[in-house]
């Protein structure tokens, strides 16, 4: 084998090796950009459940909280009962009766503002897990998309480096260093294939 088919291969070799290089970066960024996707999907769903949790706990903190104004209502309007039973008033007294109807109110109003409160807390929290959701699939679409943008600048990068190699191959050795027998056919749709999926 003379020096210039020689020469011929390596420049062939190398030409197939940074093509090759070119793609594998290409796919490498692709598998990244699908992990950092993936990890943003995670990291977003978790927040969004931290946050319905939340709201689940906020709704049973409200409910306590209802509860324990009716019971100080009702403890409250039992006392009155009690001062106004030992002051001689009777449970049908026109005062006795309007005091225990705004202590029932009072109490029936403080339950349903806390119920109201622990509402408007979970509806809060249920946004922000609906936010994190809608940020998570946001951020993950990105970089899906950057990732397929750089394979398809790797398999482009590919098909430069083989019309570069091929250019300069063939005005190394095309024009007259490097003859080919007569069965030599190059195959230009097998030197396309290796830059398209």
């Amino acid at each position: 084998m003379d020096l210039a088919t020689i020469a011929s291969l390596v420049s062939i070799g190398g030409t197939r090796l940074g093509a090759q290089g070119a793609r594998d970066a290409g796919e490498e960024a692709r598998t990244q950009k699908n992990e950092e996707a993936a990890n943003a999907k995670m990291v977003a769903e978790f927040e969004a459940l931290q946050q319905e949790y939340l709201a689940g706990q906020s709704i049973a903190i409200s409910q306590r909280e209802a509860h324990e104004q009716r019971r100080t209502a009702s403890l409250l309007a039992s006392r009155a009962l009690a001062m106004a039973a030992g002051s001689g008033a009777g449970a049908s007294d026109p005062t006795v009766v309007d005091l225990l109807s705004q202590i029932s109110a009072e109490g029936a109003y403080r339950a349903s503002l806390a119920l109201y409160e622990g509402e408007e807390v979970a509806r809060t929290r249920r946004i922000a897990a609906t936010a994190a959701r809608l940020g998570g699939s946001s951020i993950a679409s990105a970089r899906i998309a950057e990732g397929e943008s750089m394979a398809r600048a790797g398999r482009l990068s590919e098909l430069s480096t083989v019309l570069r190699g091929s250019s300069s191959w063939i005005r190394d050795f095309g024009g007259g260093a490097f003859k080919p027998d007569s069965n030599f056919a190059p195959d230009a749709a097998s030197i396309f294939d290796i830059a398209m999926p």
